[in-house]
């Protein structure tokens, strides 16, 4: 089995969306896993957000407007995402939830020899308690 891993040269790929891994393996599908976290800033400590997991927001993964999977997120914020094997070309992973102030959308590069690609999607507008 041969096994290529990708140089990631800026990870962060828009406002509050990581890159942190990406590997491949020839001929097979690829695995999206996603984080979605939210950052909650105490009125009791100014300047200090913490960021925690948000639960059960529901992962979609689509190319060219088609879905390809979707999944819903666990405790931990995190859900694993099987994607069939196909060209390289673009990936669009988005997280919902009424926890969330908007959508979040990262596009990814598909990578052509399958693998894994592991994506954390932050909310851009942290929450004030």
């Amino acid at each position: 089995m041969r096994r290529r891993i990708f140089r990631v040269l800026a990870p962060q790929v828009a406002a509050g969306v990581m890159l942190t891994a990406c590997s491949g393996d020839a001929d097979a599908a690829t695995t999206v896993q996603a984080r979605v976290t939210i950052s909650v800033c105490p009125a009791s400590t100014p300047g200090t957000c913490l960021s925690l997991p948000v639960p059960e927001a529901t992962i979609t993964v689509t190319t060219h407007d088609a879905p390809l999977a979707s999944a819903t997120t666990g405790a931990d914020g995190r859900a694993d995402l099987s994607v069939p094997a196909g060209e390289g070309g673009e990936l669009v992973v988005t997280a919902e939830s009424p926890a969330l102030s908007a959508l979040l959308t990262a596009s990814l590069a598909r990578p052509s020899s399958g693998g894994s690609l592991s994506v954390t999607l932050t909310d851009p507008e942290p929450l004030k308690r």
